[in-house]
């Protein structure tokens, strides 16, 4: 068969004066390990762009979103233009924007929006997004990933951020005074329903 010309993107960031690839990985990648390589032309884009976030909103929207680009990707590329976001593990990224999705548009979130609409809100909620990463450390809280419950979470710490992180940490670690507070019972339920449901 035939290929078709590839086309490959990259964009010029302004703000830190870097070149970044926007598309074109994989076909660069499996092209170069063509023995010999084939005699064909390929389509470069060159984009520039004058911030990070500029740089992520031209990604979100470089490729049709439902054809390629997966959330998790689109949320990485908004957290990669937030400095304060760099040390945040992925995972914690990704909770946190179901999190707020789920507050902010309800159960049907994914339905209603769109990735990239979900992603923005990273910048406007950058505390949030630091606080639920050291809340769900390594091996801690895994019953409170889901998106339901993270979206509890972002509630409360909008409401009051101390007192959220102290009933928080309480319920991660089943550590209430007794089985009867509120903390331990939430505590058992959801880690009970964690494994349940899988």
């Amino acid at each position: 068969g035939k290929l078709r010309s590839p086309n490959w993107s990259c964009v010029f960031c302004k703000e830190t004066e870097t070149m970044i690839r926007l598309n074109g990985k994989h076909t660069s990648i499996m092209l170069s390990r063509r023995k010999p390589l084939p005699a064909m032309k390929v389509v470069i884009e060159q984009f520039e762009c004058d911030t990070l976030l500029d740089v992520a909103e031209l990604y979100s929207t470089y490729d049709s979103v439902q054809q390629i680009r997966k959330s998790r990707d689109i949320n990485m590329a908004y957290a990669g233009s937030i400095p304060e976001l760099s040390h945040v593990r992925h995972q914690s990224i990704n909770i946190a924007v179901s999190a707020i999705a789920y507050h902010t548009w309800g159960e049907g979130y994914a339905v209603v929006t769109m990735p990239p609409d979900r992603a923005q809100k990273l910048a406007e909620n950058i505390p949030f997004v630091r606080w639920l990463d050291s809340l769900i450390a390594p091996n801690q809280g895994q019953h409170l990933r889901r998106a339901a419950v993270a979206a509890v979470l972002y509630a409360t710490y909008i409401k009051h951020r101390n007192k959220a992180m102290e009933f928080w940490l309480l319920v991660r670690d089943e550590s209430g005074v007794s089985n009867d507070t509120p903390d331990r019972r939430l505590g058992s339920f959801l880690i009970r329903t964690a494994v349940n449901e899988g």
